[in-house]
């Protein structure tokens, strides 16, 4: 069933700000995405971290790659993030990193 990406994040924000598991519920919204991508059109997506991401994500491969691959081998959430969320310190593992579509 498909769920928007919106629906999805939101409810990883939700979890989070309880301080409940949300990678999960991102790695779906970030798949979600990837589909809405290639249903419309898009052929590849890079990894474009955030402006502060942490160590690991600025580690990661940005190459430009296939929608199809990237949703076979999904990259985001980077699972070892350390990045809070916002302004609570207590909640790391939220990456802010997002595909950018080509």
């Amino acid at each position: 069933m498909f769920i928007p990406s919106e629906t999805l994040f939101d409810k990883a924000l939700k979890l989070a700000r309880s301080g409940e598991s949300f990678q999960d519920v991102m790695r779906e919204a970030l798949r979600q995405k990837l589909i809405e991508y290639k249903n419309e059109g898009v052929k590849s997506v890079s990894i474009m971290p955030a402006p502060d991401c942490c160590p690991a994500c600025k580690d990661m491969n940005t190459e430009r790659v296939k929608v199809e691959d990237e949703l076979k081998n999904q990259r985001l959430p980077c699972m070892t993030c350390t990045s809070p969320l916002y302004r609570k310190k207590s909640v790391t593992g939220w990456c802010r990193c997002d595909y950018l579509p080509h």
